[in-house]
């Protein structure tokens, strides 16, 4: 299990706003240790940063890619996605067309995505595949902002 946090300070703030994340390393499988792998990557054309949980590789057996391997490409993509919103919606149908229906029917994963919009405010997206609950797992990754519209 990952302990994934996201921290906003001084939001009200732009001029001293500030975005805190912090992740465990460590990877399990079947509920046994099995690695240890970075969890948080900058995302710098954005200004924003992303972290994973549940999920750790794309594929299985000697086919597996770790998921920050998996990212990489989709961190450094160009002008096709400009804004958190659209980096997030692309990060949740690319997540869908890679991960098997069974393990996004069942294994509870996702990602937390915060960064500053063109005019210095901060956005927090979730992209993940179960309910706020989490345990609920919805079958499909989708995309929402969850700091600017409360």
């Amino acid at each position: 299990m990952t302990l994934l946090l996201t921290e906003v300070h001084n939001h009200d703030d732009p001029n001293n706003a500030r975005i805190v994340f912090a992740a465990d390393r460590r990877i399990t499988r079947n509920g046994r240790y099995a690695d240890t792998r970075k969890k948080i990557f900058e995302i710098p054309r954005l200004n924003a940063g992303i972290g994973y949980f549940g999920l750790a590789e794309i594929g299985s057996g000697k086919r597996a890619q770790p998921m920050g391997e998996w990212l990489g490409p989709h961190l450094r993509q160009g002008p096709t996605t400009p804004t958190l919103a659209a980096f997030s919606s692309e990060l949740a149908h690319r997540l869908n067309s890679a991960v098997p229906e069974s393990h996004r029917a069942r294994v509870p994963s996702g990602f937390h995505i915060a960064g500053f919009d063109h005019i210095g405010r901060i956005e927090f997206w979730f992209v993940r595949n179960v309910e706020d609950d989490r345990t609920t797992c919805t079958g499909s990754y989708s995309a929402r902002e969850d700091f600017q519209r409360s």
